[in-house]
């Protein structure tokens, strides 16, 4: 199963949006350091508004890693969503192979029916891959530990020990992903807040290029994210905070 042209598409993206805003955005920065020089605005309070921008920049950091972690685990829960699908064909070719009506040319077709589900559900794991890297190079995935050998015919237990592991791989992820999705949340809060407080530290000609930069900024890395994952959850959330 092929995964990369998803993450190329994401990288892709990413790299010609982001350089067609640097002009836009430099511009912006040098109207609000001009407007902040000419504004005689008091030093401390300078100061505050620096710290808030130093840690809104981290937060967006922080933003753009949950993202990324999100992308990640996708593809992951991708890949295991086509391992459980080839489980439950094992599962049936399992039932049928233990039936006594089979002749053992039959018995020797499912086996081979398998062995080919088999080499097809480790190649998904071994293609799978984000940024360049295969999946089962991060362990939050825990690809790694996945045993597609021990899969046969003749052992319906393991068969469905099997399945039980991947739903269960499957409900963590997506356990992880609510997590990610709240962080981002609460970070985009903090942000607008944090520009916001900014803002009234700053003055209002400062304040209104300061908003314009950071509405274009999260809005793009909202519509880019959501893109390149074929969602717009967190596009539709960044919207909604700066309306």
């Amino acid at each position: 199963m092929k995964i990369d042209n998803s993450v190329n598409f994401y990288n892709n993206s990413i790299g010609s949006n982001v350089e067609s805003k640097t002009n836009e955005t430099s511009s912006i920065l040098e109207r609000i350091s001009a407007l902040r020089g000419l504004s005689g605005v008091d030093g401390a309070n300078l100061m505050i508004s620096d710290e808030l921008l130093n840690s809104e920049l981290t937060s967006r950091q922080e933003i753009s890693n949950s993202q990324n972690s999100i992308a990640m685990m996708q593809i992951a829960d991708d890949t295991l969503s086509s391992l459980s699908n080839g489980a439950s064909q094992i599962q049936e070719l399992s039932v049928r192979a233990n039936s006594d009506i089979l002749n053992s040319d039959q018995k020797v077709m499912i086996n081979s029916e398998v062995n080919a589900i088999k080499e097809s559900m480790q190649d998904s794991i071994n293609s799978t891959s984000f940024n360049g890297k295969s999946l089962q190079e991060f362990s939050s995935t825990n690809l790694d530990t996945i045993d597609i050998s021990s899969l046969s015919a003749d052992d319906l237990n393991t068969v469905e020990e099997f399945s039980k592991n991947i739903n269960s791989m499957r409900s963590d992820i997506g356990a992880n992903i609510n997590e990610l999705n709240s962080t981002i949340s609460n970070k985009m809060d903090y942000v607008v807040e944090s520009a916001k407080s900014r803002s009234n530290l700053d003055g209002d000609d400062v304040a209104q290029s300061l908003t314009k930069l950071n509405k274009e900024k999260l809005a793009e890395e909202a519509k880019l994210f959501a893109q390149a994952q074929n969602t717009d959850y967190i596009q539709k959330q960044a919207m909604y905070l700066l309306s």
